[in-house]
């Protein structure tokens, strides 16, 4: 009788033990599969309301001044209709790169932002100060300088300095 009692004690010890385990680790694994844990992926909407929401497609490069400082120039595609990030690249051509044919030089190809820990590619500028002409390419649109946000005149101006960022929109001309 009194290894039965014994086993009857242990029994019931381990149940409670077993109950305080699960209430002690059950907050956490709540938390691990909270919504916040979970990645997700923004997609636009269609027009037929399927998605959920605007993907963003910004791209970035930076350029070194003489002086060590550092000028930062942007394009937002977001609003290109089929642009794929995986598939199409996106370069910048201008005084800056010494007109460099786009695609021919992958250190003029900008970086997909995908966050505020993006690391932005840094060259030295060619050319800084006011009225530094360039245009955005991408081989979504075609190769080399026929992929230009639009063709021909006018190219965009922007100040090459310390400290200037440029936030352009892929085919807004300049007026």
């Amino acid at each position: 009788m009194k290894i039965t009692t014994y086993v009857e004690t242990f029994t019931m010890k381990l149940k409670r033990l077993s109950l305080f385990l699960v209430a002690i680790a059950l907050p956490f694994a709540l938390m691990s599969c909270s919504e916040d844990s979970i990645p997700t992926i923004e997609l636009p909407d269609d027009g037929n309301g399927n998605g959920n929401g605007d993907i963003e497609l910004v791209y970035g490069i930076q350029f070194e001044t003489e002086d060590g400082g550092i000028a930062t120039f942007t394009v937002d595609l977001s609003e290109v209709s089929g642009f794929d990030p995986d598939e199409y690249d996106v370069y910048i051509a201008g005084a800056m790169v010494g007109w460099t044919e786009p695609g021919t030089n992958d250190e003029y190809r900008l970086v997909l932002i995908v966050d505020e820990d993006t690391e932005l590619p840094v060259v030295p500028a060619q050319a800084e100060g006011e009225g530094v002409e360039y245009k955005y390419f991408s081989n979504f649109v075609d190769e080399g300088w026929d992929g230009g946000e639009w063709a021909g005149d006018p190219n965009r101006s922007a100040t090459l300095e310390d400290g200037v960022t440029v936030e352009d929109v892929w085919g807004e001309q300049p007026e």
